[in-house]
């Protein structure tokens, strides 16, 4: 049975996140918005071809260096002289999967960054308060788009960069994830390809997440503050079924923040 394309499941996939954005379709002919399903595309096919990459070629060529250090050691003259075992030589190869962390937090900031920069190109037109999306949020929400640490996800990821960029690989104290809550203090964090899979695709479900979050709070913003003018309409009928539609919406996003 043939493979399918990767690339190509990673768009149907993305097709079925845009449908889930309620009032996307009122945009989806803009050019705006095609724009924005351009930079999705491009930015998980980016995390694709990172996990690839290590997956595929880094990981292999790190399992290799220690079997074919191991060999050279096994080989030499001296080597009753050198004390190093094979878990020690393995330590390139945690160093390795370690990298791979630092690349995809850095991957992930990228994306929120230039995520809030599209939503907020979406719905500039409308914004006549020119009220930035972010303060909108906080606000309105108490939301901070850019305070990963509340996905549990996207902390462990981060705790783990920060123990290898900062403490060179040994595990940082501060806020570690409960799987790590009992893990030495004098020994470096031995990661597995499998935790970098599991981790790469938590990773993908958090940007398809923040895809759904961001844009419908753009959207919410764009319906309720930038056009709605509840003052402006004298019909009572009108004007409860519109507060009453806010309302409702309202909770909804109140809904989605909290699953975040």
């Amino acid at each position: 049975m043939k493979t399918k394309n990767r690339y190509d499941i990673l768009i149907e996939n993305l097709t079925i996140e845009f449908s889930r954005i309620k009032n996307f379709g009122l945009l989806q002919t803009d050019e705006k918005a095609n724009r924005i399903f351009t930079f999705v595309i491009k930015r998980q096919a980016e995390i694709l071809a990172f996990k690839t990459l290590f997956i595929n070629y880094y990981l292999p060529a790190a399992a290799k260096s220690v079997a074919d250090d191991l060999n050279e050691i096994n080989k030499s003259k001296y080597k009753h002289l050198i004390q190093i075992t094979r878990e020690e030589l393995k330590e390139n190869y945690y160093e390795t999967v370690r990298l791979g962390y630092i690349g995809m937090f850095h991957k992930y900031e990228s994306y929120v960054n230039d995520l809030i920069v599209n939503a907020e190109l979406l719905i500039s037109e409308l914004n006549e308060k020119n009220t930035s999306l972010e303060t909108f949020l906080k606000d309105t929400f108490g939301f901070e788009i850019r305070k990963w640490h509340k996905s549990k996800n996207i902390q462990r990821i981060n705790w783990i960069s920060n123990s290898n960029k900062h403490f060179d690989g040994y595990p940082k104290k501060d806020y570690k994830p409960t799987e790590f809550e009992n893990h030495p203090e004098n020994e470096k964090l031995k990661l597995t390809k499998d935790d970098f899979i599991a981790d790469t695709a938590r990773l993908t479900e958090h940007y398809n997440y923040m895809l759904q979050l961001v844009l419908n709070l753009a959207i919410y913003k764009m319906l309720c503050a930038d056009v709605m003018d509840l003052g402006s309409i004298d019909d009572s009928e009108t004007k409860q079924k519109l507060i009453d539609g806010k309302n409702d919406l309202t909770e909804k996003m109140k809904a989605m923040i909290a699953l975040m």
